[in-house]
């Protein structure tokens, strides 16, 4: 059976990790909107990693250049590319439906509705989509919080990350989605 889950939240209210769990422990394959921007990112700034600990997107970067120092953190970089959206709203989007056209499997799970037409994009392709709460996160909140608080009222589940371990998820797998109430 196929199963394609899609999940929203704010900055650190724990989507990553349960995505982390549903790939390890279920088989999933994940993919991300905003790995489409991160793609981008490194391919404009070689400097930058593809990828950063959860730690470190918040930490300046501090890599001097030949004539300059980049102090501005992982995050910080790939939200500046987000006005990428004001030339074509969809481009992530587009970018995630072409990787998305080279896979061959049957259970995916993406990490990070932030927009409108993600959230649409999901829903109109079969995704069952899920919201992540975290009273206690540690982040500080950005531009695309707003937009996933918002959504939690259109999406099908709704999970509370109590940062006490993952029994959350196993039991969240078991009665919603492996029991075919997806």
């Amino acid at each position: 059976m196929k199963s394609f889950l899609a999940f929203s939240g704010e900055a650190g209210s724990g989507k990553d990790f349960i995505v982390d769990v549903l790939v390890r422990d279920y088989g999933y394959t994940r993919v991300s909107f905003s790995d489409q921007l991160k793609k981008l990112a490194v391919k404009i700034y070689p400097w930058l990693e593809r990828d950063y600990p959860p730690e470190a997107k918040e930490k300046p970067l501090n890599i001097q250049l030949k004539n300059e120092l980049i102090t501005k953190t992982p995050r910080e970089v790939w939200l500046s590319l987000n006005d990428l959206r004001k030339v074509e709203d969809t481009l992530f989007v587009r970018m995630l439906e072409e990787e998305l056209a080279l896979l061959n499997v049957d259970n995916i799970v993406i990490s990070d509705i932030r927009t409108q037409n993600e959230f649409d994009w999901c829903e109109l392709n079969g995704f069952t989509t899920v919201y992540v709460h975290n009273e206690n996160s540690p982040h500080e909140k950005n531009s695309f919080d707003d937009f996933s608080r918002s959504l939690s009222a259109l999406t099908y589940y709704h999970l509370t990350n109590d940062m006490c371990g993952e029994d959350f998820i196993h039991d969240f797998m078991e009665s919603c989605i492996i029991e075919g109430k997806q």
